[in-house]
């Protein structure tokens, strides 16, 4: 789900529903300009010139971005007192208040009408032929690395209220309404192979700065392989897109992140589902149990800090378990999308063989779902497989949930 041109938004939009065509083309036309508010970035005091640095590196128009650091900001500001009269929806003071991560979310740029948090990433990181990388030393240096060796711009991070050309998996661009919580942000990798586990862990991430709040550890929240997350088994609410450049050394990975928090139309949000579930559990009004987007980031940040310190060290095995236990997954029956063999024609060894160029058409054989792989692809097992697992790639497959079809992506 996982996030540019100028104009107003269409409210009557949520979260992964795609713009019609014309729309489309209206953003295409307006290229990369990243939206008509005022940006405002916030940031440890040390890390506002590096921050200052990377604004002007994107080359967007960013609406002459604000510059504060957590400690200008006052405990009760939010929008109605912020000093240049913006428009501003996200409480950044409350943003602040919750944020216990030491790195990632520390250095915040937050403008309320955006193109896309991951087009202004990537384009400022050079995740896209011929783009120039930050200056990652400076960037690095003056973000006040935890200690040596972290990756320069670890956790900086872009976010908006509204996206009007977020991206998805493939081409898809949709649009985000107010009520989402839309974000991208910057993480880092030395090793390949671990990246296919990222999706993983930034979506278990998600379930855990959720769960986590008390009140809300038995909430009907699960994850759909690979990067979707789904409420009451049946509705998604949000989605999850990484995407990577390798410069020789590093892996710098964009990760995307929405969740539709407010936004009840057309069919339910993560709040509509929190007073469902405080009503059944019989739940008073003298305590509403809800989930504000400031607090979801925050809590975001920190479970994705905690998760991928130890996954750097321990791998995926110590939150394969905890993975599943959210997951939708466990022993479901699918028809699994398989090259057929390659036969001879039909009429047997006097007929020619089928041509190089002739591909059988594939079939459907049921299987059912086993896990994660240690390469982090899906694991299923077939029907006359003698209990053995087959391995399903992530970055070519879909799972339609409804129909219970594991297929190749096209195009």
């Amino acid at each position: 789900m996982s996030s540019e041109a100028a104009g107003k938004p269409r409210p009557e939009r949520t979260q992964g529903q795609s713009a019609p065509p014309q729309q489309q083309q209206e953003h295409r036309q307006h290229g990369n300009m990243a939206g008509i508010s005022r940006a405002f970035v916030f940031a440890r005091k040390q890390a506002l010139p590096a921050v200052r640095g990377w604004i002007a590196h994107t080359k967007l128009a960013l609406q002459e971005p604000q510059f504060f650091t957590w400690g200008q900001l006052h405990p009760n500001w939010s929008a109605d007192s912020d000093p240049e009269g913006a428009p501003l929806a996200f409480d950044v003071a409350a943003y602040q208040r919750h944020l216990r991560a030491q790195r990632f979310g520390q250095a915040l740029c937050y403008q309320p009408t955006i193109s896309s948090t991951q087009t202004i990433l990537r384009d400022a990181t050079g995740n896209k032929p011929g783009g120039k990388s930050l200056d990652n030393e400076a960037l690095g240096r003056d973000l006040g690395e935890a200690e040596a060796g972290t990756p320069v711009g670890e956790g900086l991070a872009v976010l908006a209220d509204v996206q009007l050309a977020g991206k998805g998996r493939g081409k898809n661009e949709w649009v985000s309404p107010k009520g989402c919580l839309s974000f991208s942000y910057l993480s880092h990798y030395s090793n390949g192979a671990t990246l296919p586990f990222v999706q993983y862990l930034v979506s278990l991430a998600v379930v855990k700065a959720i769960k986590n709040k008390p009140g809300l550890e038995s909430l009907p929240l699960h994850i759909k392989w690979p990067n979707d997350i789904y409420v009451n088994r049946r509705d998604k609410i949000g989605g999850i897109l990484c995407n990577a450049d390798y410069d020789g050394k590093m892996f710098t990975v964009i990760i995307g992140v929405g969740i539709n928090v407010n936004n009840s139309k057309p069919t339910t949000c993560l709040n509509d589902v929190i007073r469902a579930h405080a009503a059944d559990l019989g739940r008073g009004d003298a305590q509403p149990l809800t989930m504000t987007r400031e607090e979801l980031l925050a809590n975001f940040f920190f479970e994705f800090e905690q998760i991928r310190n130890s996954f750097l060290v321990k791998g995926f095995a110590p939150f394969s378990t905890e993975y599943t236990d959210n997951w939708l997954h466990t022993d479901q029956e699918v028809l699994v999308e398989r090259a057929a063999p390659k036969a001879a024609a039909p009429g047997g060894a006097n007929e020619e063989p089928l041509s190089e160029t002739e591909t059988p058409a594939p079939r459907m054989e049921p299987a059912r779902i086993t896990g994660i792989a240690p390469s982090g692809n899906l694991t299923v097992q077939f029907a006359n497989s003698g209990g053995r697992d087959e391995e399903v790639i992530p970055d070519t497959t879909s799972l339609d949930m409804l129909r219970g079809l594991v297929t190749r992506k096209r195009g």
